[in-house]
């Protein structure tokens, strides 16, 4: 593990106090799921994941069709929403109550995945497709209640996982695009900077977004509905510490490669957890999942390094 520089350059650190940043970047529906799959293929061109890779465009490429085609459900009204407890997001995962139309959705995605696979994981997928909707619901919870960084009793069905976390993807997404159209202020700041501030899930990683040439901005991206939300760079995603702030990245051989990283771990030696940095201006078309996705090595690296991930990917297997 190379440690590349434990203070961020001036430009970097405060420059949040010289552009002011949007609070909340919204998914846009009308391409997200798309983007995200044409990410996935061109990173699988030269990855030796590119099984995996390939697997999730296909799964991701689904995803955006279903959500081009969901139905519309019920989202929470004013006086529902004017009832929240505190600052709780509004659209809080692991406690709302799910329409059935993301169970359509689930059965839809397990059979279409059917055709990009081989057994063992067709014969899942149709095992998937069929399932009492009970069952199903229960893998919902625990997929939603892990995704808040809750404790959870029992595991998810591993083959199952990704399958079902994808149809509650679009599930949330379509949810928070169409209540955010509705009420455009509905979604605020809330008292926990590491959860998302409109469903409450973890982040999958962060991106720092350029302006005017120069990367300004970190944001931390939902693992769920697919949100960005502003936090302060330099400052630690998980206990929000500002001391023993440190980037690493895995060793290349060439000096260049190194300098321009497009994906990176910010740790934080106070709790020992990270979150991996991902840099847009270095790379076109970068996507949070994605990105994550096809750096696991340095996943390995971290955990090697006693240092524990803050946040998930979805479209891993669960657990890993």
């Amino acid at each position: 593990m190379s440690l590349l520089h434990p203070d961020a350059p001036d430009d970097e650190l405060d420059e949040s106090e010289r552009i002011a940043p949007d609070f909340l970047r919204l998914p846009q529906p009308e391409h997200y799921f798309a983007a995200r799959a044409a990410r996935l293929r061109q990173l699988a061109q030269n990855s030796e994941q590119a099984a995996l890779l390939d697997f999730c465009a296909q799964l991701t490429q689904a995803q955006q069709q279903a959500l081009e085609e969901f139905p519309a459900v019920p989202l929470p009204d004013a006086d529902a929403l004017a009832l929240r407890e505190g600052c709780h997001p509004p659209l809080q995962a692991s406690v709302h109550a799910r329409a059935p139309a993301w169970l359509e959705a689930l059965r839809r995605l397990a059979r279409q995945m059917q055709s990009y696979t081989e057994e063992p994981e067709r014969a899942a997928l149709e095992r998937l497709a069929s399932a009492r909707a009970a069952q199903l619901e229960t893998q919902a919870d625990l997929i939603l209640h892990g995704a808040a960084g809750e404790q959870i009793a029992g595991e998810p069905d591993r083959a199952g996982a990704p399958v079902i976390a994808a149809a509650l993807q679009v599930y949330w997404t379509h949810m928070v695009t169409n209540l955010a159209r509705r009420a455009p202020d509905v979604f605020e700041r809330t008292a926990d900077i590491t959860r998302c501030p409109c469903c409450g899930s973890l982040p999958v990683a962060s991106i720092v977004r350029a302006a005017h040439g120069h990367s300004v901005h970190r944001y931390l991206h939902c693992a769920l509905c697919g949100c960005e939300w502003h936090v302060a760079r330099a400052r630690c995603c998980c206990c929000k510490g500002a001391h023993g702030i440190a980037y690493q990245r895995l060793p290349v051989a060439d000096a260049q490669r190194a300098a321009h990283a497009i994906v990176q771990a910010e740790t934080c030696s106070v709790c020992r957890h990270y979150v991996k940095m991902i840099r847009d201006e270095r790379a076109a078309g970068v996507d949070a999942a994605a990105d994550d996705l096809a750096s696991l090595a340095l996943d390995v690296r971290m955990t090697e390094a006693g240092i524990e991930r803050h946040g998930l990917n979805l479209m891993r297997p669960f657990g890993e």
